[in-house]
């Protein structure tokens, strides 16, 4: 049966964001977002399914395809400030490894003081802390640093 006969929906242009102010379901108008929350959620479980309780029927046969099994036990081991270290020193000097414009002569020049503050980041990003990744975004532009130039004391031997 086609979506339509399960929900009929007007979507509301504020801007960029799109807002459901009224959802119809088995007869009723919802407009509470609960109610439209909880609608959606049965209807795309029931069209989508769960997860079985019990291992699967199927399985891929590895061995018939030639795949040799490989043992990824190590990405499960937090990182290490010696594979920080050698990625930083690895990345290319002038380009930004993420969103936060940092260059990797910046790390390269600051690893002595960032790599506490790094390090602490990565810990929690590995280990799931969405509220310290939530922290760490929100605070990310409020960041201000005092330039150095490239031949200073702090980017010598690099």
């Amino acid at each position: 049966m086609p979506i339509q006969n399960y929900f009929t929906y007007v979507p509301m242009v504020a801007g960029k964001k799109k807002f459901v102010p009224r959802l119809q379901h088995e007869g009723r108008l919802l407009t509470a977002q609960p109610d439209k929350a909880e609608a959606l959620h049965d209807h795309f479980t029931a069209i989508l399914g769960t997860a079985p309780e019990t291992e699967r029927a199927q399985t891929i046969n590895w061995e018939l395809l030639n795949m040799q099994p490989h043992n990824l036990q190590h990405l499960d081991e937090p990182l290490t400030e010696q594979e920080v270290h050698r990625a930083i020193m690895e990345a290319p000097v002038e380009k930004a490894p993420g969103p936060d414009g940092y260059i990797g002569l910046f790390y390269r020049c600051c690893w002595n003081i960032v790599k506490s503050d790094l390090m602490k980041a990565l810990e929690d990003i590995f280990n799931l802390r969405e509220d310290a990744i939530g922290t760490y975004s929100k605070h990310s532009k409020h960041c201000l640093l005092a330039a150095q130039k490239l031949g200073s004391s702090i980017c010598q031997g690099l």
